[in-house]
């Protein structure tokens, strides 16, 4: 048994390292990727400043290829990118303009009260109930709370939340929350 959890364990490293590699592929091959994205940047801040669309020069286009690494063959590029990913050097955010471990610690609380309270709720919930169902096993608790779970549970995340929305929020049937 120890034997195959070290081996699930250890394939979580070439796992991760296939998933980084391929959004890594897909963000700087698909259109709008890294050096779209600083060109864009540059003629936005010229336009800004009131300059008439600023052309950009070749020279200016190699440097930005040479800080983003995309001058060198895609592997090369993601081991680049890699290494700061793995010293927590995460770069600035294209939208904010921020260092994007700034933008990660100041929404951190925020994210972990709600991922802790959505986990403690929801064991306050289904650990009773998970006890009730298996002392009325076969009973119309049983399947009617059965039902309810299989129904909440196929439904996708957005749209339940959408519907809670809609009857807490919107003032059409509740308005408990602005």
């Amino acid at each position: 048994m120890w034997r195959y959890f070290l081996k699930r364990f250890l394939l979580i490293f070439p796992t991760l390292l296939g998933i980084t590699f391929v959004v890594f592929l897909i963000s700087h091959l698909a259109p709008g990727g890294p050096l779209d994205s600083e060109i864009a940047k540059i003629k936005g801040a010229a336009n800004q400043s009131g300059a008439s669309t600023k052309q950009i020069s070749k020279e200016e286009i190699e440097l930005i290829k040479k800080r983003l690494h995309l001058d060198k063959p895609i592997p090369i590029a993601y081991l680049y990118w890699l290494k700061q990913i793995v010293v927590f050097d995460l770069g600035e955010s294209r939208l904010h303009s921020r260092k994007v471990t700034d933008l990660i610690l100041e929404k951190l609380p925020v994210s972990l009260f709600f991922g802790l309270s959505g986990f403690f709720l929801t064991y306050l919930i289904c650990i009773p109930l998970g006890i009730q169902k298996a002392l009325k096993e076969g009973s119309n608790f049983d399947i009617y709370t059965s039902f309810i779970i299989f129904f909440t549970y196929s439904l996708p995340v957005f749209a339940f939340a959408m519907l809670l929305l809609y009857l807490f929020a919107s003032g059409e049937v509740f308005s408990f929350f602005p």
